[in-house]
């Protein structure tokens, strides 16, 4: 049974019950991401600079049946990385997985560094 454009499936809800944290989720590749997790049925916890960008992002997650938080975070600044991690896993019970997209490229929260170098 197919889908609408950027209808959620439940039926193909490869991740339900893993709940994903997404960095730069409010627009672009970020954004794109979210909705494909939550597509496959995890619980996304959206994360952005712009906080307004990320509520868009977890209202369209919504919008399609998904489920989705917004968290307002400068990946720059470790004390806010570190309370974005700490909000998603109360809200979310957890976190099976964390995707970086900084100025559209994968990061490491560890090196600060693109993910490539």
């Amino acid at each position: 049974m197919g889908t609408q454009q950027g209808e959620v499936d439940t039926s193909a809800a490869r991740l339900t019950g893993k709940a994903v944290l997404v960095t730069g989720g409010g627009r672009g590749i970020g954004r794109a991401i979210a909705l494909r997790l939550a597509s496959e049925g995890a619980a996304v916890a959206v994360a952005d600079v712009n906080s307004e960008l990320a509520e868009q992002t977890v209202d369209k997650v919504a919008s399609l049946g998904g489920s989705a938080v917004a968290l307002r975070v400068d990946v720059t600044n470790r004390q806010q990385v570190r309370e974005m991690v700490q909000r998603a896993v109360s809200v979310l019970g957890g976190l099976d997985g964390i995707t970086s997209i900084i100025r559209g490229e994968a990061w490491s929260l560890v090196s600060g560094q693109p993910a490539n170098n």
